[in-house]
């Protein structure tokens, strides 16, 4: 009897050090480098609405250099350190587990893109990813219209960004993500701008940093995700 009450709490012990190890990571730290910027576009939602310049951000988290896309339209982010983020994996949200696997999808082709595609700048790329990411945070599953719903683009914006988002989100729709697995981390915070981030970053040589003191991307309103 005392061997099974030492087995039994053992056990009990054990279990609460997996739930612990497996709770998600709050309170942790985030650092924005640098940026690379994207093309302008013109987004309509609840959380914006106005002009908004996206990038692909160099973060550190807890010490990992990484490199992020927005999730959230409705916050602010700038360079520099904070602390108060919740670090979780990014399949624990259906929008996010989306976001990741635009990113997976499209990032690796934008040097062939960049060169085969007219007018595919590496700014366009940024922001037709971006925009890809915006539109299935905020829209039902098959869905995906760019000019119209919860999050739209003014009927202005770029071709070559509107169809390479197309292009994206068309990919989305014939992908099993039940079958998708990405080490990609969805950094939460109450009032700055969340991010999907991934690791390693690119080097320096695929990409250029640019360090300011001004915030990346100013966002207003009441934050809301899909």
């Amino acid at each position: 009897m005392r061997f099974a009450t030492r087995t039994c709490s053992t056990m009990i012990g054990a279990l609460i050090a997996g739930m612990l190890a497996a709770a998600p990571a709050s309170a942790a730290s985030l650092t924005v480098n640098g940026a690379l910027f994207g093309d302008q576009v013109y987004v309509q939602s609840a959380g914006r609405t106005g002009w908004v310049r996206p990038a692909e951000l160099n973060v550190t988290i807890a010490g990992n250099r990484m490199f992020a896309y927005c999730v959230d339209l409705a916050q602010n982010i700038g360079i520099g350190g904070s602390s108060g983020w919740t670090i979780v994996d990014a399949d624990t949200r259906a929008g996010v587990l989306k976001a990741a696997w635009l990113v997976e999808y499209a990032r690796p082709q934008f040097e062939l893109l960049a060169g085969d595609y007219t007018g595919a700048t590496r700014a366009t790329l940024i922001s037709a990813l971006q925009v890809s990411i915006w539109e299935v945070m905020a829209e039902l599953p098959g869905n995906y219209n760019l000019y119209a719903g919860a999050f739209s683009l003014r009927s202005d914006t770029s071709a070559n960004v509107m169809n390479l988002a197309r292009g994206f989100l068309g990919a989305l729709g014939g992908a099993d993500l039940a079958a998708f697995e990405t080490s990609a981390l969805w950094a939460r915070h109450g009032t700055r701008q969340d991010q999907v981030a991934f690791n390693p970053i690119p080097e320096p040589s695929s990409i250029a940093l640019f360090a300011a003191g001004a915030a990346l991307v100013a966002y207003a309103g009441r934050k809301k995700l899909a």
